[in-house]
């Protein structure tokens, strides 16, 4: 018998895992505390996140048990490693979803030879809890005015969707739970992240990354 999932459910689910994700947040941010604040950097939250990024970037079992989930995935596409545990709270990287295409040392030559579109898959996992986050950029150079266009995408070939189940699948097997573009928007009113002041910093940038941002 196959169960339909109702709006409700679907709400209800989605509250379940937003409180979990709150609660993950303020172990490792203190609440209602400018950054620019001593009191931020003094607070144990902040002594929590410093130290789960030096748990991370002196353990390299966490990495290693990452690439090997991804190289499962992605065993035909080029994965490129951009984790800078320094500075954010996952482990990033960009997947070339081109087949058996490696990536070129000259981006123009690179996009040249895939017919002027590229495209990437931009994984984030989180080292605060199991959860991850992911998009695929779209990128177009113009010849005619040598112009680079950015754009994030939703619709995309078979075999590209193909990858993207393989790798919603493998992660899930694992543990890891995918932050829905909806979640990951979410402003935390009263969190403030290094880059992302009071009324600005959304669930993405205090699990995965404040150095980039992401579409609504």
């Amino acid at each position: 018998m196959i169960k339909v999932i109702t709006e409700n459910e679907d709400k209800e689910k989605m509250m379940i895992i937003l409180d979990k994700i709150l609660e993950t947040i303020y172990f490792y941010y203190p609440q209602n505390i400018s950054y620019s604040d001593r009191k931020y950097h003094l607070s144990t939250q902040i002594k929590r996140l410093v130290r789960k990024r030096r748990e991370h970037s002196e353990n390299g079992s966490y990495s290693y048990q990452i690439n090997e989930i991804l190289a499962q995935i992605f065993e035909d596409y080029e994965v490129i490693d951009w984790t800078d545990l320094e500075s954010a709270n996952d482990y990033e990287y960009r997947i070339l979803l081109h087949q058996n295409q490696l990536i070129l040392d000259d981006d123009i030559l690179l996009i040249n030879s895939l017919g002027g579109k590229r495209l990437d898959l931009f994984l984030f996992i989180s080292i605060l809890d199991n959860y991850y986050y992911f998009f695929i950029n779209e990128t177009i150079l113009d010849n005619h005015t040598n112009k680079w266009v950015f754009k994030y995408i939703s619709t995309y070939s078979t075999e590209i969707k193909n990858v993207i189940d393989k790798m919603q699948a493998v992660l899930f097997q694992n543990g890891y739970i995918e932050i829905t573009s909806e979640l990951a928007n979410t402003i935390i009113e009263d969190v403030e992240t290094e880059l992302k002041g009071k009324g600005k910093a959304r669930i993405f940038d205090c699990l995965f990354t404040d150095l980039i941002s992401i579409s609504d």
